[in-house]
C-alpha cells in the first residue's frame, strides 16, 4: 500500500471515526473520557505527524513579497502532561509578528452541535516554539500554551496579548484570527488551538464584524450545505500592509516603546479548494475573496470573489492548491450572487444559522 494511499485513508476515516466519539454522545466530547480523546492522546509527542495534511498540493507554498523571517508552525497545543497533535498549520513571520496565512482541512456535520466561544483568556497564550529562537526551514511544532517566567521573552519572535491591549480603544482593532473558531467548534481541540496571536493580526474592527464575518459565515454555510462531511481546505491569510491618511505604513504600538510592534496587514483574504468526490461523482470546486483592511462599515461583496487559478497566480509563488483546485470553476457560491443580501440577512444576521457564531 502506497504511503499517498495510506495518507488518504487517515484523511478520510480518521474524522469519521472521532465523530462517532463526539457527535453521537449529546452532540459533544469529552476530552477526558471519549475516544477522540484515546486518538489524540496516542498521538500526544514531541513529533508532528500528517502537518502536510492540511495542504491540497503544495506543503507551505511560498507567496510572492517578502521570504524573510518566516517559520513553519504546525499548531499543536501543550497539554499538562502531553502535546496534542498538530490541528492545523500556519506560516508565520517572526519579525512583523504576524501570520502570511494559515491552512487546514475541515468537515462539518450539519447534525453535530458545536463547542461555545472559548474564553478570551486564551489569547494569553503564546507558541512556546518562538520563545528562544526558531527554525526557518522545517516545519516546527507550535506548542501553544502558557509563557510562565519567560513570557516577555517569547515577544521577541511574536506578538503577546499585551501588545494587543489597550489598542481596541486607540486604533480600534481586533484580534483578527485567520482560521476562524466558528468554522472549528465541532472539535475542541481544533477550536481552542486556533486562539494563539500566531493565527491572529490587527484586524479593524468595523471591517471585521461587518464585511469579514460574512465572508467566514458565507464559507461556512456554503461548505455545510453543498458538501457537508467531507473534506474541504482553507485558507486563511493576510498581505501587504496598512496605510494610514498620510499613505505611512502602519505598525501597531510604533508610538508604545513598551510594547512590542505589530503590522498591521493591509489586506485580509480567504481560499477555499473542495477537490471533489469521485465516488459521488462530485466536480471539484473553489473559490478565493480578498477586501482591503480599513475602518469601514461596508458589507461583503460577491464581486470580490475570484477563481483560484488567478488569485494563485497573482499572490503565489508556488501553486496554492493542486490543479483539481486550480482548473475549477468557483462552484456553488456562484448560486447565491444574484440574492446576496436575501442570504446574509437569512444565515448571517445576529444569530447565524449555522453550526457556531463567531
Amino acid at each position: 500500500m502506497t504511503s499517498s494511499v495510506v495518507k488518504f485513508l487517515i484523511g478520510s476515516f480518521l474524522p469519521l471515526l472521532v465523530l462517532l466519539g463526539s457527535c453521537f454522545m449529546n452532540g459533544k466530547h469529552d476530552n477526558e473520557n471519549s475516544i477522540f480523546s484515546t486518538l489524540r492522546n496516542s498521538e500526544g509527542s514531541d513529533e508532528v505527524s500528517y502537518c502536510d495534511e492540511f495542504f491540497f498540493g503544495s506543503y507551505f507554498p511560498s507567496m510572492k513579497g517578502n521570504q524573510s523571517d518566516l517559520v513553519k508552525l504546525c499548531q499543536t497545543q501543550q497539554h499538562t502532561d502531553y502535546q496534542g497533535p498538530a490541528v492545523y498549520a500556519t506560516l508565520f513571520n517572526g519579525y512583523e509578528r504576524i501570520p502570511v496565512y494559515s491552512a487546514t482541512q475541515v468537515q462539518l456535520y450539519p447534525n453535530c452541535s458545536g463547542y461555545s466561544r472559548p474564553d478570551e483568556k486564551s489569547w494569553s497564550r503564546v507558541s512556546l516554539a518562538l520563545c528562544d529562537s526558531y527554525e526557518s526551514e522545517s516545519a516546527t511544532p507550535s506548542r501553544i500554551g502558557h509563557g510562565g517566567q519567560q513570557l516577555e521573552k517569547c515577544g521577541k519572535y511574536q506578538a503577546l496579548d499585551s501588545d494587543y491591549k489597550g489598542n481596541k480603544e486607540k486604533i480600534d482593532v481586533d484580534r483578527g484570527h485567520l482560521n476562524p473558531n466558528a468554522i472549528n467548534c465541532q472539535d475542541q481541540e481544533r477550536q481552542m488551538a486556533t486562539f494563539t496571536l500566531t493565527n491572529a493580526a490587527p484586524q479593524f474592527a468595523a471591517f471585521n464584524e461587518n464585511a469579514w464575518r460574512q465572508y467566514e459565515c458565507i464559507t461556512e454555510y456554503v461548505i455545510l450545505n453543498h458538501v457537508p462531511s467531507e473534506r474541504v481546505y482553507v485558507m486563511t491569510g493576510t498581505w501587504g500592509t496598512a496605510k494610514d491618511a498620510h499613505g505611512k505604513a502602519m505598525w501597531m504600538n510604533a508610538d508604545s516603546p513598551d510594547k512590542n510592534p505589530v503590522k498591521i496587514p493591509g489586506y485580509y483574504w480567504k481560499a477555499v479548494c473542495y477537490p471533489g468526490n469521485e465516488w459521488e461523482h462530485k466536480d471539484a470546486w473553489g473559490f478565493a475573496v480578498i477586501q482591503e483592511n480599513v475602518v469601514s462599515n461596508l458589507p461583503s461583496d460577491p464581486d470580490k470573489f475570484l477563481n483560484l487559478s488567478m488569485f494563485s497566480s497573482k499572490y503565489f509563488m508556488d501553486d496554492m492548491f493542486g490543479k483539481s483546485c486550480l482548473d475549477a470553476g468557483i462552484g456553488p457560491i456562484q448560486n447565491y450572487f444574484p440574492v446576496w443580501q436575501e442570504i446574509l440577512n437569512a444565515q448571517c444576521g445576529s444569530k447565524p444559522n449555522i453550526v457556531c457564531n463567531r
